[in-house]
């Protein structure tokens, strides 16, 4: 699987899809599903990215959606860090 068959959406706190993060954009990221268990995600994003920026606000996350657009796995952000 490449990122570029994935497409990774920011979500609001009311679950509707703001932006989207491109292969581009993204330094790293980590997606593990789980089948009927709770998954999680790491994204590494520029410093300053808008879309990065909004995931560190309350209620916002990711939708992981597949090139079919069958969704992956979707969640929260629970913690944002500065790396430099």
């Amino acid at each position: 699987m490449q990122i570029e068959d994935l497409t990774v959406e920011v979500r609001d706190p009311d679950l509707n899809r703001v932006g989207v993060i491109t292969p581009q954009n993204l330094v790293g990221a980590t997606f593990v599903a789980r089948f009927n268990n709770v998954g999680s995600w790491s994204v590494q994003l520029p410093y300053g990215d808008a879309l990065g920026e909004l995931l560190r606000q309350p209620g916002y996350g990711l939708i992981l959606t597949w090139v079919n657009g069958e969704t992956i796995l979707s969640g929260p952000t629970i913690t944002a860090k500065l790396e430099q």
